[in-house]
């Protein structure tokens, strides 16, 4: 074997050369040019190296600055993201969700308010997004090896009610965290109203629209990572004087209705159903809430 030479032809002791160099008389090596793989880089844990403000982060939404508190609105803010990509190890992350009003409304009259959380997360390659009511404070856990939180807020316009004469939108504090671990059962839920609109009225409809499956309102996508779904209205109702039905799309003319419950749920969601739209039985106008329970 010949060792490696310098240009005096001095070998420093213990050094052995990968391949056999021709131009100091030896033959090439039979494993010459041949190199084994090179080691795989550690991939990053999900939340590895992040800063702080990337680990958790609060944003202050100026409702009063942002919106007519008479008219109301809704936007999209970005809260919290830990900025990572493909390539690193997917782990259970738990997502904290807090929110705290400003001024307090046995102080001041305001408007009211719905903050939802559209969360968007990454396996390897796969992108997923799911809409989660934030409420007064939530938390969620999901396999991730990248995550972004945003708040959509919506502010309900007051109209021009006589007694609040100094109503105004509260200031928002919307806080976001993230940490390993996981939550059997986070009671993850999206809120959401017919045509998606807050205090949607729904007439009683009528025979034919039963028979010919007519809507009484446009048909409605049902959420992401739904499992199941119930239904509260500000107007008590009876029982069966609430019907829900699941359809595979929403043309008007072939609805292709999946499955159909009588009362208010919960119900499960049908395989196969991708829309779904709340019937009024009972001759009185009802305010319906629709509450999907979530597999998060």
């Amino acid at each position: 074997m010949v060792r490696h030479r310098s240009a005096t032809g001095f070998t420093p002791q213990g050094i052995e050369p990968e391949d056999e160099d021709p131009f100091y008389g030896g033959s090439p090596s039979p494993t010459a040019g041949r190199r084994g793989p090179a080691p795989e880089a550690k991939a990053k844990r999900p939340l590895e190296g992040l800063e702080a403000n990337n680990r958790g982060n609060t944003v202050i939404f100026p409702s009063a600055a942002s919106f007519n508190p008479q008219t109301g609105g809704t936007k999209t803010i970005d809260v919290l993201s830990t900025g990572r990509r493909t390539g690193e190890d997917a782990e259970s992350i738990i997502i904290t969700l807090g929110l705290e009003t400003s001024p307090d409304p046995e102080v001041v009259p305001r408007t009211g308010f719905y903050v939802v959380a559209e969360i968007e997360w990454g396996i390897g390659g796969a992108t997923f997004i799911a809409l989660v009511d934030w409420d007064r404070g939530k938390q969620i856990s999901i396999a991730a090896s990248s995550v972004t939180v945003r708040a959509i807020v919506t502010i309900i316009g007051a109209g021009f009610d006589g007694s609040f004469q100094q109503i105004t939108a509260p200031d928002l504090a919307l806080s976001v965290g993230f940490a390993y671990g996981a939550i059997s059962d986070s009671g993850a839920k999206r809120t959401m109203f017919p045509n998606g609109v807050v205090g949607t009225s729904i007439e009683a409809h009528s025979a034919g629209a039963v028979a010919d499956g007519g809507p009484d309102y446009d048909a409605q996508k049902i959420p992401n990572f739904a499992r199941s779904m119930r239904v509260v209205c500000v107007v008590p109702l009876q029982t069966d004087d609430i019907e829900v039905r699941f359809f595979e799309n929403n043309y008007p003319t072939t609805p292709r209705n999946r499955a159909s419950y009588l009362g208010a749920g919960p119900h499960p969601i049908p395989n196969g159903a991708n829309y779904f739209k709340i019937m009024n039985n009972n001759p009185e106008v009802a305010q319906p809430e629709i509450i999907f329970d979530l597999s998060l």
